[in-house]
């Protein structure tokens, strides 16, 4: 489903995972952004269609997305300043 492909985009684009023999690529926090909000539109679009375990994987794994995103932003403001 989407999930499962909006999930790993998300993670190359926040520079946490890269394709296979390729080296892990530099964050695109703006684009990680929209992705991240688009799986946030999409657990909310389908409250009450999903199973009880892709609702966990979808929710788990945008809330653990959210985390490194903010981690990423703050290490790349404390780099600006």
């Amino acid at each position: 489903g989407v999930q499962t492909c909006a999930l790993p985009i998300s993670m190359l684009q926040l520079g946490l995972a890269a394709r296979p023999g390729d080296l892990a690529p530099h964050p695109n926090l703006p684009a990680a952004h929209e992705t991240i909000d688009i799986l946030g539109l999409l657990l909310l679009k389908t409250k009450g269609n999903l199973t009880v375990h892709e609702e966990q994987l979808l929710s788990g794994s945008l809330s653990e997305l959210r985390m490194a995103y903010l981690e990423l932003s703050r290490r790349a403001a404390g780099r600006i300043n």
